[in-house]
């Protein structure tokens, strides 16, 4: 079945009139949730990309009959994809900031130049290597040039080089959804359907994109990436009975923030989470608040859960912190090629200290935290880098 069967247009009608407007008032319907998005990447790419399909709507006539703005679409199955990798480079938070409309700017220029290049030499390239570079249409359909192919495959590279700098799957999904999308509408939708569905899809990714990061703000703590209080709130009102809760505190936190600064305070909180995110046993751990932290042992013993904390407690106390004389770099790919080179003179040492609690029959999650805190600062009074736990009966 061709795929364009499955939703066939009208030719004439209100019907036809309405679809063929639908891109735009969905757009403009949607325009508060452009302007308010609180990705400015996120929102440049959905925009542009909407404009590309708009403009391949406006050649679709002349492509179909076949004339020579074959070079049209060579231009924007090159364009398209390079355009998204530039997106990379604007703010993944906020509105666009004047350093972002510099960057849309020259990007927006370079797309214009080759534009210009391809649509002045494409007879020429058209000539010398037909197959690689001359998109045809067939039943409808537009098969792209094999540089265009090779364009979106450079792009999904960038993408996977990029998330295995930084680890960031949110950003590779995002990337990779608008990639496919514009692969689809530009080579696997009929030429007369490619507004509305690329329209729909680009907007259904804008809005998911914005609905997970409003989670992440509300769930997920910013500093640690951790899950936040109002997580593990939710959270403890799902546990079964059988449970262990481990709360655990950063051992002379304040003297830290004192004598090396805020800044040395929120590497030694960040790196303590990376090593809790990574918690045995089936503990889940939260940013409780400052520099206090939870862990929650569905079905696990309290013995259990202080081995697997205790293993964290061990990794922690012979991490070295380094300290920053100068501003911390901003790209964590950056920080891992600094780190170790720094003089040893120039570390910190940090261990922290835990208590961990069981649910007795009956009892209230705030009532186990409150046991395992009472451990927590029994822990602190004993001389501090320990693990307490309660003994099972």
């Amino acid at each position: 079945m061709i795929v364009g069967e499955l939703y066939p247009l009208p030719q004439s009608g209100l019907t036809a009139i309405l679809l063929e407007l639908s891109p735009y008032l969905l757009t403009a319907g949607l325009a508060p949730l452009l302007v308010t998005a609180t990705s400015a990447r996120a929102l440049t790419m959905a925009s542009s990309a909407i404009l590309f399909f708009f403009l391949l709507q406006a050649l679709a006539g002349s492509v179909k009959a076949h004339s020579n703005n074959q070079t049209d679409l060579l231009a924007l199955s090159v364009l398209v994809p390079l355009w998204l990798v530039g997106c990379r480079l604007i703010s993944d938070r906020g509105w666009l900031s004047v350093r972002d409309g510099v960057i849309c700017l020259i990007l927006s220029a370079t797309t214009a130049g080759w534009w210009w290049v391809i649509q002045d030499a494409g007879p020429a390239w058209v000539r010398l290597d037909e197959m690689l570079l001359v998109a045809t249409v067939r039943d409808n359909y537009v098969l792209l040039p094999l540089v265009g192919y090779g364009a979106f495959t450079f792009a999904l590279v960038i993408s996977l080089v990029h998330w295995n700098q930084t680890g960031n799957r949110k950003e590779l999904a995002l990337h990779s959804a608008f990639l496919i999308v514009s692969f689809a509408a530009l080579s696997l939708v009929p030429l007369e359907t490619i507004p509305l569905t690329a329209t729909c899809s680009l907007l259904l990714i804008l809005i998911f994109h914005m609905v997970q990061q409003i989670y992440g703000m509300a769930f997920i703590d910013e500093l640690t990436n951790l899950p936040s209080r109002k997580a593990l709130n939710d959270r403890l009102k799902s546990l079964g009975r059988h449970y262990a809760i481990c709360m655990l505190d950063v051992d002379h936190f304040s003297k830290v923030n004192n004598k090396h600064g805020h800044d040395t305070g929120d590497d030694v909180l960040k790196t303590i989470a990376k090593h809790l995110s990574r918690v045995s046993e089936g503990g889940k751990a939260y940013r409780y608040g400052g520099e206090e932290f939870a862990i929650v042992f569905a079905n696990r013993e309290p013995n259990i859960a202080a081995e697997a904390v205790d293993e964290i407690r061990k990794a922690v106390s012979k991490y070295r912190f380094t300290l920053r004389k100068t501003k911390r770099d901003s790209s964590d790919s950056s920080g891992i090629t600094r780190r170790g080179t720094q003089p040893t003179k120039n570390t910190l040492k940090v261990t922290f200290s835990a208590g961990i609690a069981k649910r007795a029959s009956g009892e209230k999650p705030e009532e186990v935290m409150k046991r395992a805190d009472e451990l927590l600062y029994q822990a602190k009074e004993d001389g501090r880098n320990r693990v307490y736990y309660e003994q099972s009966n």
